[in-house]
C-alpha cells in the first residue's frame, strides 16, 4: 500500500518539486542538501520502505537543523519523524518526535493540532487511553483555533473523519460521558460523507503499528 502525506506534498511544493516522482530524482546542487535527501526519502515513502523513510528523515533532520532551515520546514520534518517511528513501533521515540514538531509548530504558526492528533493515535494505538483522550482534546481545541486563524485552508475530511472515531474510542474505553461519544461518532460520519461527497482521493491516516519487525 502506497501512502501519500499532505505534509510531503506541502513541503516539496515548497522546493520546487511539482512533477513527482520524475523530478523527485533530480540531483540540484543549488539546493540544500536537506532538501535533496528529503527528496530521496519521499521515493522510499512511494515504495512503502518505511524503515528507511525513517532513516533518512533522521538524517534531513540533522541537516537541516544544521544550515537553518525555516522552523516551519523543520516542524514537517520532525513530524513525519515521528509518523514513521511509530509505524516501526518506536514508541517513546516517536512521542518525542511528534511533541518536538507540535512545539516548532506552535512557534511557526503552523497546523499544531496534527501532531497532537498523532499522539492521540499513537496512545490509543497502545491502550494509553488516558493520555489518548488529553490529546485529542488538546487537538480539537488547537484546530478550532487554526481554522479560526486560516478560515480557508481545508483539511483531509477522511483524516478527520479517522481522529473522530479514534477520539470516541479512546473515550468509550475511559467510559466516558455516552453523548459525548456519541457526537463525536455523529461527527466522524459526517465528516466520511463530505469526504465522499469531495471525491477525495487519499484518507492522511498514519498505519501505526505495522512494520514492527523491520525497524
Amino acid at each position: 500500500m502506497k501512502v501519500t502525506l499532505v505534509s510531503i506534498a506541502m513541503f516539496l511544493a515548497l522546493v520546487g518539486c511539482v512533477n513527482l516522482p520524475a523530478k523527485a530524482m533530480e540531483n540540484n546542487s543549488a539546493e540544500p542538501e536537506y532538501q535533496q535527501v528529503y527528496r530521496s526519502a519521499y521515493m522510499a515513502l512511494q515504495d512503502n520502505n518505511w524503515p528507511l523513510y525513517k532513516n533518512l528523515l533522521r538524517k534531513v533532520i540533522d541537516t537541516s537543523t544544521s544550515a537553518g532551515a525555516p522552523v516551519n520546514e523543520r516542524a514537517i520534518f520532525w513530524y513525519e519523524y515521528g509518523r514513521a517511528l511509530g509505524i516501526t513501533c518506536e514508541w517513546k521515540q516517536a512521542e518525542f518526535a511528534l511533541a518536538v514538531a507540535h512545539n516548532l509548530d506552535l512557534r511557526a504558526g503552523g497546523p499544531a493540532y496534527k501532531s497532537l492528533n498523532e499522539l492521540g493515535r499513537v496512545n490509543g494505538f497502545r491502550k494509553e487511553y488516558e493520555k489518548a483522550v488529553r490529546y485529542f482534546t488538546r487537538g480539537a481545541k488547537a484546530l478550532a483555533q487554526y481554522q479560526e486563524q486560516y478560515p480557508t485552508v481545508e483539511i483531509n475530511l477522511a483524516g478527520r473523519a479517522q481522529i473522530l472515531t479514534d477520539f470516541a474510542d479512546a473515550l468509550e474505553q475511559r467510559r466516558g460521558q455516552p453523548s459525548d461519544i456519541q457526537r463525536l461518532r455523529d461527527d466522524a460520519v459526517a465528516a466520511r460523507k463530505k469526504s465522499i461527497e469531495k471525491g477525495e482521493a487519499y484518507a492522511d491516516i498514519t498505519p501505526y503499528g505495522t512494520q514492527c519487525a523491520a525497524r
